[in-house]
């Protein structure tokens, strides 16, 4: 909930949940660009037990911070790969490759914030995308959906 002096208030669960089936992950998107001038986005994301992820990429923009609130993530930063339980808290300068991703058995939720915002509408796009696709897009409008959103793979099989 928004207020005059441009605070937002949010109650638990609130936010708007997107699915993010190419990586078996859904999403709630806390705060976007437009709520922040462009400043900072929240995400909390749920990967599901055992998928994937999203492939090691990077944003050349935007820096991201990873802050685990359930279950344990693994977590690559460039050549360093760590179990980070909740509590804990990952820090990825822009340029800087990295990926996560629940190995499983149970749930794990983690809040991603960018700053500068913008890499939030790279999962929107990408959630409409299938959605419109009903099943997978045509691997083009995905790579152009990244490149629009800041996210480049470290190796596009695409």
């Amino acid at each position: 909930m928004g207020t005059d002096d441009g605070s937002i208030f949010l109650t638990p669960g609130a936010g708007r949940r997107i699915a993010l089936p190419d990586r078996g992950a859904s999403a709630t998107l806390k705060i976007v660009g437009s709520d922040t001038d462009g400043r900072l986005a929240v995400v909390e994301s749920a990967p599901a037990p055992g998928a994937p992820g999203l492939a090691m990429h990077r944003h050349h923009r935007s820096d991201e911070a990873l802050y685990v609130l359930e279950g344990t993530v693994t977590v690559r930063v460039g050549a360093r790969t760590v179990s980070a339980p909740a509590g804990s808290f990952v820090f990825v300068p822009r340029e800087t490759g990295h990926m996560f991703w629940n190995p499983g058995p149970g749930p794990a939720r983690v809040l991603v914030l960018f700053a500068p915002a913008g890499v939030e509408r790279f999962l929107e796009e990408t959630a409409a995308a299938f959605a419109a696709a009903q099943g997978s897009p045509d691997p083009a409008t995905l790579r152009e959906i990244r490149t629009t959103y800041d996210t480049e793979l470290m190796h596009d099989p695409t």
